[in-house]
């Protein structure tokens, strides 16, 4: 973003900063505030939220979408999610008419699944939401407890319910352990069952035990090529009218890949880019998994443009790219590939980086890669 330059923006906020009411035992976010000089940047105050108002709606062009992200960010109540979707309508109505504002949110669902008006004021307003939920119970509860010990996924279940009944979007997003990557049918097929269709997958590198290895390189490609195998019979049914769209992200993504167009998800895009991660106080960062003292751009009543050309905002740009060494150059699978997010790399960026899903990956585009063109075919027409 130069000069005046306005164009789409997105901005992650933490409207709580790390507050959660649940320890899962998995979180990297718990583990960047441990080592920041302020662990808890505490709840969002009004005059902090009408700043990040102003400061997007004056950048942005076309759309403008506010993510909600923790922490658990449902903590910060439901008065004030209604007072920051009025404030920011208004505020485009008066300063950028025609800007198309969108809200997403990423929850654990413990308040949506009580009778709190979450699920209805999502579902009214047309909120996207995403709702945490790993996979089995035994599974979920084992890695997402709440502080005293007792397991979360029934109150994750009610939130499901509770979302579906009211209308509202929601999606689902499941944390891949080891563990977890043995069940991939299991679990596709239980999510299929209640009614899931929009699933995303992400693996595990943060540890959940003392041995420091949530999922191996190995179990990363076995979950992939069992899951591929679950959603490719059944988006086949669905191209041919003999059933529902299931959508799997990082399966459509590389459909998207094998079409030539972009990847939706940031980590397959090929480089960072800057996400404008807003804390509690106000102050602002490059990427969720950056939340860290270095990697801090300034506040955002500073202005995004400000943000943006600030040292540590050029510094994660000018790092997020990888330089690709003749293995990488030379694979046939770099464009789908495309060397990861940049949280899954090892290595010193751009010398002796690797990618350590790597094999993982190889194995999911020999696998499924005639079948990857096939669909990018109905994607093109």
């Amino acid at each position: 973003m130069t000069g005046n330059e306005r164009r789409p923006l997105s901005l992650l906020i933490k409207p709580v900063s790390g507050e959660c009411n649940l320890a899962c035992r998995y979180c990297f976010y718990r583990a960047e505030t441990l080592v920041r000089k302020t662990r808890d940047f505490g709840r969002m105050s009004d005059e902090t939220a009408d700043e990040l108002i102003k400061s997007a709606v004056e950048a942005a062009s076309g759309s403008l979408t506010f993510s909600f992200q923790g922490g658990e960010p449902t903590l910060w109540g439901l008065a004030n999610f209604k007072r920051f979707q009025e404030k920011a309508i208004s505020a485009a109505e008066e300063i950028a008419p025609g800007l198309d504002i969108r809200f997403t949110i990423q929850t654990n669902g413990v308040l949506v699944a009580e009778d709190s008006g979450f699920a209805e004021f999502f579902a009214e307003n047309s909120w996207l939401v995403g709702l945490s939920i790993d996979g089995t119970p035994p599974l979920h509860d084992a890695n997402r407890p709440a502080p005293g010990g007792k397991g979360s996924y029934e109150a994750a279940l009610k939130a499901a319910e509770n979302l579906k009944a009211s209308g509202a979007e929601f999606n689902i997003l499941t944390v891949v352990t080891d563990q977890t990557a043995k069940r991939a049918s299991r679990i596709y097929s239980d999510y299929k069952s209640r009614g899931w269709n929009f699933m995303q997958f992400i693996p595990c590198i943060d540890s959940v035990d003392e041995s420091g290895k949530s999922l191996s390189c190995e179990n990363w490609g076995l979950f992939q090529r069992n899951l591929f195998d679950c959603w490719y019979r059944d988006i086949k049914a669905y191209l041919t009218g003999k059933g529902e769209r299931v959508s799997v992200r990082r399966f459509d993504d590389l459909v998207r890949a094998a079409a030539g167009l972009m990847p939706e998800e940031c980590g397959s895009r090929g480089g960072c880019s800057v996400q404008y991660v807003v804390e509690g106080d106000g102050s602002v960062y490059p990427c969720d998994f950056y939340c860290l003292d270095e990697w801090k751009m300034g506040y955002i009543k500073d202005g995004i443009k400000t943000l943006f050309e600030s040292p540590a905002a050029q510094k994660f740009l000018e790092t997020g790219f990888p330089k690709f060494g003749e293995k990488c150059r030379s694979c046939v699978i770099l464009g789908f590939c495309r060397f990861g997010c940049r949280r899954y790399r090892t290595g010193i960026p751009g010398e002796n980086e690797e990618y350590i899903y790597c094999e993982a990956e190889k194995s999911l585009i020999n696998y499924a890669g005639r079948r990857l063109s096939e669909l990018s075919v109905y994607l093109r027409q």
